[in-house]
């Protein structure tokens, strides 16, 4: 049997008198972006408050102030729904809000991400603007998602709302989220939500970031199917009362008693599936022979992380390109895929891959055939714990795509 240790969330040493927002940064440069949650997260230094635009309220023994948070990759699960049409699919995501909260209560601090969600219905009568509402103020109208996240993307609640009342909330399960093949679909009586994202460019610049320039809205290959009828009815319904706040963001216990930091083994299993995901990130290129008029480049790029708090583990796709020089021009004539190997350590699991198929395309650039070389790999990837001697698997069936210009 595996022993496993559970991150606690980052706490203060000490209460101060005063919680605001410039206390909010201040704790989060000298104490949250030095923990190993903050370090521990993929969208570290790609997601930062918007500090111009704090908000405080105290809610019960709460104190929170909420930020508007800039990412460089925005991600919304969405309730598929036959009568909405893609344009207005698009409406919905482009008005969605991301937040962060800075919640104090006693001595401990923690963080929260909200994404605000809205049915078309209540957008449309918003003037496709929901950025008025906030954690402690919604809108007696709002009908949509407001879902809760930590700060490493783990799912707290997926709150579904009517005329700003709760009337259900579901968890998605992040070992199931991406076992649902595309060739498949949802049963009778469940719900099938589906996971869109959009890259921006984003710039930080001391303690802001500003965001150009954003591409399109494709679906990231996540689906969950969830089972309609297991949502839970919570027993209370006003998000932003004192009552229901901690059941909202999940912290009901007390976070003074020193309790609650027991994890079994299905838990830990858990946490560490729910930080698997595709990547597609450059992280190596050497020139690996030349004849002259023919060179071979090799190419790594890291294609999946399963991230465990300080040691991410990470599998790298190894590629070799042909190229050949017609006068001072160089092109592509092949780009082949060589293996998949592991990068870091594995800790209290195994990682495994099966189903690869590599697929590779040459493009032209500036009018130049074969200037670039592209690759797409399909594959499953498969991370096991032993839980109490039996093994727990987590499968993704997923794909990720690289391009490389003859020149880099």
């Amino acid at each position: 049997m595996l022993l496993f240790s559970c991150q606690k969330e980052v706490s203060t040493s000490k209460e101060s008198s005063v919680f605001n927002a410039a206390a909010a940064k201040e704790w989060y440069y000298a104490e949250f972006k030095k923990s190993a949650e903050w370090r521990g997260s993929d969208m570290k230094g790609k997601k930062l408050p918007d500090w111009s635009s704090g908000v405080y309220k105290k809610i019960g023994n709460y104190e929170v102030v909420e930020f508007p948070l800039i990412k460089a990759t925005k991600r919304f699960e969405l309730m598929k729904d036959n009568s909405i049409s893609a344009e207005d699919t698009r409406r919905i995501m482009e008005s969605s809000v991301n937040s962060i909260l800075f919640i104090r209560k006693g001595k401990q601090i923690f963080v929260r991400e909200v994404q605000y969600i809205p049915a078309l219905q209540y957008l449309t009568a918003s003037n496709f603007d929901i950025s008025r509402n906030k954690i402690s103020a919604i809108e007696k109208t709002f009908s949509g998602q407001i879902v809760i996240k930590k700060w490493n993307g783990a799912e707290v609640g997926r709150n579904v709302l009517v005329n700003g009342k709760i009337i259900k909330r579901y968890k998605l399960d992040n070992v199931l989220a991406k076992g649902l093949q595309r060739t498949q679909s949802c049963q009778v009586g469940q719900l099938e939500i589906t996971e869109w994202a959009r890259d921006c460019e984003v710039h930080i610049y001391g303690d802001g970031m500003v965001t150009n320039e954003c591409g399109q809205w494709y679906t990231t290959g996540n689906t969950w199917c969830v089972d309609d009828e297991n949502g839970q009815i919570p027993a209370c319904s006003d998000p932003g009362s004192p009552e229901c706040f901690c059941e909202l963001v999940g912290n009901c216990e007390d976070p003074n008693s020193g309790g609650g930091n027991q994890q079994t083994c299905q838990e830990a299993a858990d946490e560490i599936f729910s930080s698997a995901h595709t990547m597609a990130e450059k992280s190596g290129i050497e020139e690996c022979g030349n004849t002259g008029t023919t060179r071979y480049k090799c190419y790594q790029w890291k294609i999946y992380s399963v991230s465990k708090g300080l040691i991410p583990m990470y599998l790298v796709s190894k590629d070799k390109a042909t190229q050949v020089k017609n006068g001072n021009i160089w092109s592509f004539t092949s780009l082949d895929h060589q293996s998949i190997e592991k990068a870091g350590t594995e800790i209290l699991y195994s990682v495994s891959t099966e189903n690869v198929v590599p697929t590779s395309t040459l493009s032209p650039h500036s009018g130049i055939s074969n200037q670039v070389g592209n690759m797409h790999i399909t594959f499953t990837v498969k991370v096991s714990v032993i839980c109490d001697g039996l093994p727990v698997v987590f499968s993704d069936p997923t794909s990720t795509s690289q391009s490389w210009h003859v020149n880099e």
